[in-house]
């Protein structure tokens, strides 16, 4: 099957020059542009299921190549939290997050954080690593957040 156009290099540069690339495909962007429905229609409808609970500021499907290393770094504010959902991942993908242990992404994980604390992803696997990654706004900013409903609905 033929991938969508629309893939990009992600444009940061904190990645290591010369190993493998960060890749992203925007679902949601902050500039409110629709979700890309006509190619990816279960994420948008999954996005749109979480905005009755939480503010989702953007969202993508970020693809890590084999031999990445995304450097140490912070996002530009605190306002947001940051989901990852692994959705494919060889062996060998780990991330570490603040001052917390290095953990290993593994199919189906889920790491829950605040990007402004500094983190670090290294790709010693073979393929692709492909998370959903979704940021919204921080629910002591957004007081609509009921985290209970939220686990009990998903």
């Amino acid at each position: 099957q033929k991938r969508p156009t629309g893939w990009r290099h992600q444009p940061e540069r904190i990645q290591e020059p010369g190993l493998g690339r960060w890749k992203e495909w925007k679902l949601k962007d902050e500039r409110n542009e629709p979700c890309r429905r006509a190619v990816f229609p279960k994420a948008c409808s999954t996005l749109d299921h979480l905005g009755q609970w939480i503010d989702v500021q953007w969202a993508e499907f970020s693809v890590l190549e084999a031999g990445a290393h995304i450097r140490a770094h912070t996002g530009p504010t605190n306002n947001r939290l940051t989901v990852h959902l692994c959705l494919i991942t060889p062996p060998g993908v780990r991330i570490r997050i603040g001052a917390g242990p290095v953990a290993e992404y593994r199919n189906g994980s889920v790491f829950f954080f605040d990007d402004s604390f500094e983190h670090e992803v290294w790709h010693k696997g073979s393929t692709d690593r492909v998370v959903l990654l979704v940021q919204f706004t921080h629910p002591e900013i957004a007081p609509r957040l009921d985290m209970g409903k939220l686990r009990t609905e998903l």
